[in-house]
This record gives structure tokens, sequence and C-alpha cells, in this order.
């Protein structure tokens, strides 16, 4: 009986000696990282310098490049005719990049508006690439009809209204980009007309409601007030809102692309926020205009002030600290970095394709083999041995 328990523990052993190597031999020590595009200087409000200007690079699972080799970045325009070489990838002692890079020719180039491939190739030391070069290590490439719809929330849309400055100036602005900027127009005029009430100015008051109402409304809205002297760019934080659409035409033309796929609903989620939000504080600012008691004016444009703060900049409306791109929380910001992340380049090499990692000696990585060689042994040979002490018993 002792013996047959022991032939049972046995052939136990062997079964999980086997499971080692299968678990190691199916894990993925493919190289991967992600490299998104974002605004060198936040922008929240009305600038319109610095838009996808940068590209911020991390990388994991790289080994060191061969002696008088450098791993190299660069950004691939879609027929391929353009490249910019984001420089030299350093890698830390686990083998991983952690890099930003700010575009420097143009300065303030919206880099979204050309590129849609992120490579990294081995190049030599000598000298400075002017091209890639053919031994590409990663690489990947936001789908066409994907990154078109991106473009047009994140760079240029048309029929919006255009740029007034940076590197774009006369080219009609993105649909994302005009919601930030409107909602932080509207965020500022409301706190003016806070500030005129608490003045004691309540005709001031009024005007300033009806300056967040045009911004909110646009020119076409059936709120306008003419006689404000001031209505934002025109087009309205509703209508800009409405467009965020163009995220959900990305995912569809890409459902295979993971960035496009997770991050289009953050755009639409966060922009149907915006709208339920910039309609209650257009909503308040139309009975602040319509009251004589400086007291309720105060409190309806108080409310404008705090409702188009959400809109602006969201709202954790869990308290769990963080705001995020869902319903109930997300705004125009969250909108627009959301936008930025469905252009995220997801750079993999395939598992079979990519170096093994570093493990020490040459031998190590044989590990897994041996063991399970030993393993099927251990079983066969438990097997046989338990089989035969139960015909002899």
């Amino acid at each position: 009986m002792l013996w047959s328990k022991a032939i049972r523990a046995f052939l136990v052993l062997a079964m999980l000696a086997l499971f080692i190597p299968i678990t190691l031999a199916y894990a993925d020590h493919g190289l991967s990282g992600d490299v998104t595009v974002r605004d060198s200087v936040a922008s929240p409000g009305l600038s319109e310098a610095n838009l996808g200007d940068s590209v911020v690079v991390h990388l994991t699972g790289l080994e060191e490049p061969a002696a008088g080799k450098v791993y190299n970045g660069w950004l691939v325009s879609d027929d391929g005719s353009r490249t910019l070489n984001l420089g030299t990838i350093n890698l830390d002692a686990n083998g991983d990049a952690h890099q930003t890079f700010i575009a420097s020719a143009p300065s303030g180039a919206n880099l979204i508006s050309v590129f849609s491939t992120f490579e990294v190739t081995v190049e030599s030391k000598i000298g400075t690439a002017s091209s890639p070069s053919s031994d590409v290590l990663l690489e990947h490439s936001v789908p066409a009809g994907a990154i078109a719809h991106i473009r047009h929330l994140l760079y240029s849309w048309k029929g919006n209204p255009e740029y007034t400055s940076g590197a774009y100036s006369g080219t009609t602005k993105g649909i994302l980009v005009g919601l930030r900027q409107q909602s932080s127009d509207a965020v500022t005029n409301a706190k003016t007309g806070l500030t005129s009430i608490e003045g004691g100015d309540l005709a001031g008051a009024k005007t300033q409601a009806k300056r967040v109402i045009n911004i909110i409304e646009g020119s076409g809205g059936v709120n306008y007030s003419a006689d404000a002297g001031y209505g934002g760019d025109g087009f309205g934080i509703l209508n800009y809102a409405a467009d965020a659409s163009h995220a959900s035409k990305a995912a569809d033309a890409a459902p295979d692309d993971v960035s496009v796929g997770k991050y289009a609903p953050q755009v639409t989620n966060s922009a149907a926020n915006v709208t339920t939000w910039a309609a209650a504080a257009r909503d308040n600012a139309v009975r602040a205009t319509n009251t004589n008691s400086t007291l309720v004016a105060k409190l309806y444009l108080t409310n404008v002030s705090n409702i188009l703060g959400r809109s602006l900049n969201g709202y954790d409306a869990n308290r769990d600290g963080t705001v995020e791109a869902i319903i109930g929380e997300g705004g125009a910001s969250q909108a627009y970095v959301a936008a930025q992340n469905m252009a995220a380049f997801d750079p993999t090499t395939p598992p079979e394709e990519a170096a093994p990692p570093k493990v020490g000696d040459s031998y190590v990585p044989m590990v897994p083999l041996y063991a399970l060689v030993l393993g099927a042994l251990l079983v066969l040979g438990g097997t046989y041995t338990y089989r035969r002490s139960r015909i002899q018993s």
C-alpha cells in the first residue's frame, strides 16, 4: 500500500514537471510598446500652438543593439514618401525605453496630420540616418480609414472655423480642438460674468451670460444674441460635440485595430457629456439674462460656471480620484486625449521573431526543453511502474 501511494505521488510530480515547460513555451516574449502623439505644452484653453507636436514612446523587452548599432524611431507618412527621424531610442537596464520626442521642423507641426506609421529600425551609430533602414525591429500603422476620421477630430474638418494662429493658421480646425477651445472660452466668460455680478454690475453680468449662450449654441442658435458683441468662434460647443461622431466612424473603418476600438467610445461618451452639460449651462445662462435680481442672477451664473467646468475638464462622479472618459465623467479634455489614444501606435514583433528574453547564460533558454523531455520520461516511467505494481498485486 505504501509503495502504491509513493508511485501515485511520483506521477503527480511528473505531471507538474510537464506543466512548467509548457507554460514557459507559450509565454509571450515578443517586443511590445505604445507610442502616442501628444501636445508638448498642455493647452486645454485657447492656444492653437503645440497641438500634436510630440511623440511619447514606451517600449519594453528590447535587447541591447549589436556593437556599432543603435535603435532609431521614425514616423512615416501614409504613402511612405515622408519620414521624420525621432532620434536614437535609449534603453534602461531592463531593456525598456521611455522617451518623449518633440518635433522641431516645422515647429508646432501636428504630427497626426501627416504621419500614420511608427517604426523602430536598427541603424549605424555613425552619422544620422536620413531615412529608415530596411532592418525594421518594430512597426505599426493606424489603418487608413481610421486615421482619416481621427485627423478630422484632432487636426482639421471641412466647414469648421479656421485656426487663427500657430502653424496651421487659415486651416479649418479639428473638431475636438474646437470643442476644447470653445469649452474653455465659455468658462472664461462665465467667470467674468460672476466677477461682474459680485461687483454689482448686473447689466455686465447679463452680457457675459449672453456671450456664454453664443459660444455654446453658435451663430445659428435660437438663443444667439448678436448684441452681446462676442460669440466665440461662431460654430458652437453643441455642434462640435455632435461632430465627435467621427470617432465611431473611425472605429467602423478599422474594427480590428485595438486602440481605435478601445478609445473611440471614450470620445463619444465624453462628447455626450459635453452636450448634456453645455445645454444645462445654456439654460441657466438664459435664466440669468431674464432676471432683474442680482442675487438670482448670481445663483444662475454660479451654476453656469460650475457646469461648464465639468464640460471642459470632466467630473469625478464616483469620487475615485480619477476623471474617466465615461458617461457622467469625461469632458472636452478627456475626449481630446481619448482621440489621441485612438491614434496610438502599438508596435509589436511576433514572439517567434523576437529575440529571447535576457535570462543570463546562453544555455538557460534550453531549460524548458530539457524539463519537458524529463517530465515526459518521468510520466512514462511512473505509469509503467504503477501498472506493473498493480498487476503483481
